[in-house]
């Protein structure tokens, strides 16, 4: 069931697949493109363990 939130007093829902399915999509879209105060979206946080691995790759190649 997709439950939209007017601006209005009223709301709207549906059991249509296909609307359920759109708002799915939209609600993954802004979880992937969202960034939090603690920068923890999905695109920031693939950057930051990107650079994890470069900095440990560096770690592993250094002698000791």
């Amino acid at each position: 069931m997709a439950f939209f939130r007017v601006y209005s007093i009223n709301s709207l829902d549906s059991q249509d697949p296909s609307i359920c399915t759109v708002q799915r999509e939209w609600l993954q879209f802004l979880k992937r493109h969202s960034t939090l105060i603690s920068q923890s979206g999905e695109i920031q946080r693939r950057q930051y363990f990107l650079r994890q691995r470069e900095l440990a790759g560096r770690l592993q190649m250094e002698p000791a």
